[in-house]
């Protein structure tokens, strides 16, 4: 019974490490953009940055909503009794009205509704002699109004009016740019992490060779130690090499845990997460026969965000002309009547019913004295504009400095990785040489140690060079985006 407990413990021991590097997930490029974009939550800020834009576009829109107004009263009332020959004891009765309102694009404010009243009274008449006839009666004015009122200088035709509309549409399409800037450059910053993170798991797998064969370089000089061909300095060097290899490895693997361990926050990883090792060198090939140039600043998306942002100014520019002039409205109201009167006594007929027409036509102007507001609004879109067009001046500049600085690194860095080619192939046949010599104890320690750490460096720096080539590629696209 003992015996199975204990193989159960060892069977268990074994599986679980196996589980646990079973749940790594290797991400290719393409999946882990991929997660990028699914996952990162400044990607999902931008968008809701958009949907505020977008929602602005529609409450600038609100200005043209169309108002509908209803209202009903009931009406009681004791009329004044002036003792002349006709009074009234008592009125009641209701009016109600229903009007539509709106400002179109054109500025022209219109109300279109109806009225109607209807009143019922009762009283008498008295002749001369004090006798009296009674009655009571029947009032109906319906009434349907037409209201215009149309500016004339200041909001020239809806031109103030239609700024809200306009300028929110046009920062809607800013937004739309500067969104897919942002995002573009996001996805930019986080393909450079992805092949920075490949390239120090290149290192670590790298190292772990360079390890395994100082270790055996190591055992060798160990033998030859205990044999009396080398001396314990040689031993100790070797000794010493292995471990400085191991000092490398420990502090790549930090750097690698690190990007690793941010990775997985960002996209939400649970499992364990690694690159895929080849992803570096296939896209450093893609990328060899690339040819980088300068091009045109307004042809990129900050420079169309640049051009819509001065075309803004310019209308803001204009709009605040307008509002330092007078105002001048041209108003006309329209009423037309259908009046009723019907009398439902016997003795008195005097029903009256007729329609009408009246109307009022003329103009308001308004100038303000001092105007102060609106002159202080117009120089500051002056002063906008022309702080703008310095801004402008300054993207320009550091654009052809950046474009500049990209070039010239890019050949540079292209000529480098050629020749750490080259030194490679030189230090590699080297390496084959100083063994063959090592072994057949033709040349000392040193030497052979030297080589091995020339090649650990080179292959180390030109794979960096790799990732550089591919960084450039990646601020150049961000930069003419």
């Amino acid at each position: 019974m003992k015996k199975l407990y204990l193989i159960t413990i060892f069977i268990t021991l074994i599986l679980f490490p196996l589980k646990s590097n079973s749940e790594k997930e290797i991400l290719k490029y393409d999946d882990f953009i991929k997660s990028v974009k699914e996952e990162l939550l400044e990607l999902k800020i931008n968008e809701n940055e958009l949907e505020f834009s977008k929602n602005k576009v529609k409450e600038a829109n609100s200005m043209y909503n169309v108002d509908l107004n209803y209202y009903i009263n009931g009406i009681g009332k004791k009329p004044y009794n002036d003792l002349s020959n006709s009074v009234l004891d008592y009125s009641s009765g209701f009016n109600t009205g229903l009007n539509l309102s709106a400002t179109i694009p054109s500025g022209t404010k219109i109300l279109i509704g109806g009225y109607y009243e209807h009143i019922y009274s009762n009283g008498y008449i008295k002749d001369s002699k004090d006798n009296r006839d009674y009655f009571n009666s029947s009032l109906y004015d319906p009434v349907i109004t037409v209201q215009i009122s149309q500016p004339l200088i200041y909001n020239w035709f809806g031109f103030i009016d239609r700024y809200a509309r306009n300028d929110a549409t046009q920062k809607l399409n800013i937004a739309k740019l500067k969104k897919e800037v942002d995002d573009s450059q996001l996805i930019c910053v986080y393909s450079i992490k992805y092949y920075h993170w490949t390239s120090l798991k290149m290192i670590l797998e790298k190292l772990k060779m360079v390890i395994d064969n100082a270790t055996e370089l190591e055992k060798q000089t160990l033998r030859k130690f205990q044999s009396n061909i080398l001396g314990e300095d040689d031993y100790q060097k070797s000794v010493y090499n292995t471990l400085k290899y191991k000092l490398m490895y420990n502090n790549y693997q930090k750097e690698y845990d690190t990007i690793k361990n941010e990775l997985k926050l960002s996209l939400n990883k649970e499992k364990e997460i690694e690159p895929d090792i080849i992803s570096l060198d296939a896209k450093f090939s893609e990328l060899q026969d690339v040819k980088l140039q300068k091009g045109d600043f307004y042809f990129t998306t900050a420079g169309k965000v640049a051009v819509l942002t001065k075309k803004n100014l310019e209308y803001l520019k204009k709009i605040n002309t307008n509002k330092t002039l007078p105002k001048l409205n041209l108003n006309g109201d329209m009423d037309i009547k259908f009046h009723n009167y019907l009398n439902n006594s016997e003795n008195i007929d005097n029903n009256t019913s007729y329609g009408d027409i009246d109307f009022i036509v003329g103009i308001d102007f308004v100038y303000p004295l001092g105007n102060h507001k609106a002159r202080a609004d117009y120089k500051n879109s002056l002063l906008l504009l022309e702080q703008f067009n310095l801004e402008e001046k300054i993207m320009l500049l550091n654009y052809e400095k950046s474009i500049n600085d990209i070039l010239n690194i890019f050949q540079l860095v292209k000529d480098n990785i050629s020749l750490k080619n080259d030194a490679l192939i030189s230090l590699n046949k080297r390496l084959r040489t100083e063994t063959i010599k090592f072994n057949n104890a033709e040349i000392d320690l040193n030497n052979l140690l030297d080589t091995r750490n020339f090649i650990l460096t080179e292959e180390i720096e030109l794979l960096t060079l790799k990732l550089n080539y591919i960084i450039i590629n990646f601020e150049y696209l961000k930069l003419n985006k």
